[in-house]
Formats: structure tokens, sequence, C-alpha cells
């Protein structure tokens, strides 16, 4: 209602006033849900950043050495004639990337407040402008997560290693 008195009061008066209204609170929420957007990925990110130092560890490995929660649990599985992870190491890179897109999808297609108030309106952009998956924004944040990845892939492989001198047994 706070908005009413910018309407023209004949079919005569010019519209201006009301369209430049609505184009401020488009370009407000606009600014609001792009924050909000940001802010979740930053969250996502630092979430991710608790296990930057990596998993690399000295041998013998030390089961105690490694109080801290995992993120993602991979087990060793056998695969005749080989070991391997499961999930993958692409698998799980999949997972934390799709995360990502996941939070930019989800804020898509919001409609404007004045789609809502005259649903008759078409013709114009109604939907509010939020972050692109092709910003490099998006892309620090993935590539940064993505060197915290990278990092945590050196443990698993030594301890695959440690199994290595068990691979006759596997024949």
């Amino acid at each position: 209602e706070h908005w009413v008195h910018f309407a023209p009061k004949s079919d005569y008066d010019s519209s201006h006033n009301i369209e430049e209204y609505f184009a401020s609170v488009a370009s407000f929420m606009s600014l609001q849900l792009r924050d909000l957007v940001i802010k979740s990925l930053e969250d996502l990110v630092s979430f991710f950043m608790i296990h930057k130092a990596g998993n690399d560890f000295e041998e013998p490995y030390q089961e105690m050495e490694f109080f801290m929660p995992q993120l993602i649990m991979i087990k060793l599985e056998v695969n005749d004639p080989i070991i391997v992870f499961n999930p993958s190491f692409d698998d799980c890179w999949e997972l934390i990337h799709n995360s990502f897109l996941e939070i930019i999808k989800n804020s898509r297609e919001i409609p404007k407040v004045e789609s809502i108030l005259f649903p008759e309106l078409k013709g114009y952009n109604l939907i509010l402008g939020t972050v692109n998956t092709e910003e490099k924004l998006v892309s620090d944040f993935v590539d940064q997560t993505f060197e915290v990845y990278q990092k945590n892939q050196v443990g698993p492989h030594k301890y695959l290693n440690v199994y290595k001198k068990y691979d006759d047994l596997l024949d």
C-alpha cells in the first residue's frame, strides 16, 4: 500500500513513477538475494576449509591422530584384482561441486513483487537477478574448495599403499 500513491490516477497519466518505484524495489531485492546466495556459498566454502590442512600423514598410520569428524567417508573395496575407493574421488567431487550449483539454482526464478501484484503483466523481465554460475566469484569459491579437496586425497592414497604388500593375496 506504500506504492499506491505512485500509481497513475487516470488512463492518461504517466506510469513512470510506479515503474521507477518497482524497479527500485526489484534492484534492492536482487541485491539482497545476491548477498544471501554469496553468503551461502561462503558458508559452504568455510565448511570445507575446516579441512584445509589436508590429511597427509607420516607412516605408520596412526588412527588416533584423526579425531576430527569427516565430511565424506570413503571406503576401500576389493574390486578384483584391485582395491578401489568407494565412492570414487570423482563422485565425491561431483557431489561437492553440485552443492555449489544447487545453491545458485535455488535462487533462480524468484519473481519480482510486481509480477505477484499484477499477474497480467507480460513482456517484462519479472524475475529477480541473482548470482550466475559463470561469475568469477563462483569459480573462485569452487577453486578454493577444490584445493582443499585435493589436499584431502593424499591421506587415502597413502593409506591404500599400506595394503599394497597384500596385492598378491588378491589374485
